[in-house]
């Protein structure tokens, strides 16, 4: 025989409907204050102490350049697209911790562009300005340097080489593409860029590093990126949009 339906007493039907609207109104709660701190914490980071600015601009711009124009390859012209040039301002601006700068000085940069169009070899750049002001006029400002390409080919024979990017200190990637997540490494790991975010993202989190990503993968939801991976990109990165097509093609 199949049970009959039984009603409740309806003052233990009061009494469930009083538990569980507490219950959602709790969980309600614990959400908007996990979400409050969220937003918190993003504040208080905002707030956190910039360092002083550590070179006169006009000088830094001067010796910026002078570095580019000797990474420009024997036999061909120094080239810079017309819209990228208020972006380089900026960049070397945030690099000195300029103030004048566009570019918020606590966020790192996601420069994306085009195959070709330059993103590589003003990222090299950069890093010989980082590392002149390194050793010239402050310590303090220290940047790697890593190349995608290369760090993946040796990876590929050892997985450990990809210990090269969770230094804790400021760090540029350059040369990051969608193709790479197609690479199998070694223990059948598949190198993911959300992870690579995930994981720059803790280090921002905990210390003042910044970071400097040269990419062809614009900043836009989907794709390689998880709704998570994406939210915490767009907290911890400036994106700046690199200008131009291919510098490689003959003229």
């Amino acid at each position: 025989m199949k049970p009959t339906n039984l009603a409740l007493p309806p003052e233990l039907q009061a009494a469930l409907s009083t538990i569980a609207t507490n219950g959602q109104d709790q969980a309600a709660t614990t959400q908007l204050s996990l979400t409050q701190s969220a937003l918190d914490w993003q504040k208080s980071r905002l707030r956190q102490s910039i360092p002083a600015q550590v070179i006169d601009y006009e000088q830094a711009i001067v010796i910026f350049y002078g570095y580019w124009k000797n990474r420009v390859p024997e036999g061909k012209a120094f080239y810079i697209h017309p819209e990228n040039e208020a972006s380089v301002s900026n960049l070397v601006k945030w690099a000195i911790f300029d103030p004048t700068s566009s570019i918020l000085l606590n966020k790192s940069i996601w420069l994306y562009g085009l195959v070709g169009a330059g993103k590589s070899i003003f990222a090299k750049t950069m890093h010989d300005f980082l590392c002149w002001i390194h050793e010239f006029v402050n310590s303090r400002v220290n940047f790697g340097y890593c190349d995608m390409n290369l760090l993946i080919d040796k990876a590929k024979f050892d997985y450990s080489e990809m210990k090269a990017l969770n230094v804790a200190k400021s760090l540029i990637i350059d040369e990051l593409k969608e193709s790479q997540q197609q690479i199998i490494l070694p223990y059948g790991i598949r190198f993911r860029i959300g992870d690579l975010v995930t994981n720059l993202y803790s280090v921002w989190q905990e210390r003042t590093t910044r970071t400097i990503v040269t990419t062809n993968l614009p900043p836009s939801p989907g794709g390689v990126f998880d709704d998570r991976e994406f939210d915490r990109m767009v907290e911890m990165f400036s994106s700046v949009n690199w200008h131009g097509g291919s510098l490689r093609k003959s003229k």
